[in-house]
């Protein structure tokens, strides 16, 4: 065995052995090498991404056995230890925010019994934020202290209270004033637009009912093979009318039905000869319509609602199947949920995909057979059965006319060869949508799987390629020896017809 010298590696090493995911570890991990050019072992636990992890296991008192992480050096083993002190010795990295937090607490208290309402809390706080706070972490802060004190606001009334605030900073000769002034400009513009949109849907939000379980697994004498749907291109709020292929919200919510449905039959048959743990399902983005396309805005519903209607279509699916044991699920986003029409590399997940997601996460919070894992990565590196597959919508090959095997054919090499050479991971297989039809493709590391759509053909499509697939979503099974080794499509054809 090869011994482990990366820092990539040793931090992969350390949070699994503590009970991490090791996709998820991986995939958080590269992000933290591409976005943050992290190289040292310093560089990657001083980003904002790993002390979170670290801290949240700090808080569930994880027990770690220091002398059996030969793997880190000493002062490697120094630099992890400081998140893991004892709360009498205090954690370095907590001791300023914590005595900032209590100034504040200790100031609200004191003057609880004069405080006749929210707006007079709302100014104490901003009024200690501002001094209290650096402006780089202000609205941040800002947005943590309100939730803490279970304050909602009217966006109108929150921006009289910011520009209230900044006309009392007078000083514009002072560089913190100048930087605090543009922080509450930003603030006021970005929790404006958050308030619209959580005021919009935080009513909404109903969780489902987990359904009782509804299996009995046998393993002796058979082999293990788990099961993974792949759910993507679902186009959900866009209208179709074409006479051999229509789409809208209410077929998009019979398929879902659908396939909840035929994976449930699907995973039973399969259980007569082998058995497995959980189930897996990878979301592969483009989930709405979206909002970068005039046209398709035209003809579609509001962004807002298609997130809402997604999310409960798609947080059903996963519901009903979570009657057949756990579920793993794992997303990324796709390019019809950006925000704007440019292409933006930095901050993918800015994304109304990611946003579903999240509201699915919510839904099903009362499910506890249901794991959602929402990277903030334009790709995940998920482990099934010893076997790693790499999830990527796949917008950034371009396509002119079907599916471009050249093009994906020089990524997916690359891709493959990055991860060998970076950080020793070896990919196995690698999975798509974007392309909307469902194709397997040999490859020298394995396969690609390209998964299909949920509205077949489109106007656009019909119009400029003459060309036509019909929808389908794959449904797979690893083998914990061979891989993959079985790929049934679920074809939806009946229901556009």
């Amino acid at each position: 065995m090869k011994p482990i010298r990366s820092p990539f590696q040793k931090l992969t090493k350390f949070f699994t052995l503590l009970g991490e995911n090791k996709g998820t570890i991986n995939s958080l991990l590269y992000y933290v090498k591409i976005r943050r050019k992290a190289e040292t072992f310093e560089d990657y636990v001083n980003s904002e991404s790993i002390r979170k992890k670290l801290y949240k296991l700090a808080e569930k008192n994880v027990k770690i056995n220091w002398d059996e992480m030969t793997f880190l050096d000493e002062n490697e083993k120094k630099i992890l230890k400081k998140f893991f002190l004892s709360k009498e010795k205090e954690r370095e990295e907590y001791i300023h925010k914590t005595k900032t937090d209590e100034t504040i607490k200790k100031k609200i208290d004191s003057q609880k019994e004069t405080i006749k309402n929210n707006n007079q809390i709302v100014e104490i706080l901003i009024s200690c934020a501002l001094t209290h706070y650096e402006p780089d972490t202000l609205s941040e802060e800002l947005e943590n202290l309100f939730k803490e004190e279970n304050i909602s606001l009217e966006p109108k009334i929150l921006a009289d209270f910011i520009i209230k605030f900044k006309n009392l900073i007078q000083d514009t000769s002072n560089e913190r004033v100048k930087h605090l002034q543009k922080a509450l400009d930003k603030l006021k513009k970005e929790y404006i637009s958050k308030e619209r949109l959580f005021n919009m849907i935080k009513d909404s939000i109903v969780t489902v009912v987990p359904p009782k379980a509804n299996i009995n697994i046998k393993k002796e004498g058979k082999d293990k093979e788990t099961p993974i749907l792949l759910i993507s291109d679902c186009h959900i709020g866009e209208e179709v009318n074409l006479p051999f292929s229509k789409y809208n919200i209410e077929i998009a919510e019979k398929m879902a039905n659908f396939i909840a449905e035929t994976a449930i039959k699907l995973i039973k048959q399969r259980l007569n000869s082998s058995y497995y743990d959980e189930i897996f399902i990878f979301f592969l983005g483009d989930i709405i319509s979206g909002t970068i396309h005039e046209e398709l805005v035209k003809y579609s519903i509001e962004a807002t609602k298609q997130v809402i209607k997604s999310a409960y279509i798609l947080a059903g699916l996963v519901n009903t199947i979570s009657s057949m044991g756990n579920i793993k699920a794992f997303c990324v986003v796709g390019n019809h949920g950006r925000l704007k029409k440019e292409v933006s590399y930095k901050s993918k997940w800015d994304n109304w995909d990611y946003l579903v997601y999240n509201f699915m996460k919510e839904i099903l919070r009362n499910n506890k057979r249901v794991e959602m894992h929402i990277p903030e990565s334009p790709f995940a590196v998920v482990n099934v059965s010893g076997f790693n597959f790499l999830l990527h919508h796949g917008d950034n090959i371009r396509s002119y006319l079907g599916i471009p095997y050249y093009g994906l054919n020089r990524a997916d090499n690359s891709y493959v060869v990055s991860f060998l050479k970076a950080e020793e991971i070896i990919i196995n297989y690698i999975v798509r949508g974007h392309f909307h039809s469902a194709t397997i493709l040999q490859a020298p590391f394995g396969e690609t799987i390209i998964n299909g759509s949920w509205k077949g053909a489109d106007e656009y499509v019909f119009e400029n390629f003459k060309t036509y697939s019909e929808p389908q979503q794959w449904m797979l099974w690893v083998h914990e020896k061979r891989g993959l080794v079985w790929r049934t499509p679920i074809k939806l054809v009946e229901f556009i017809r």
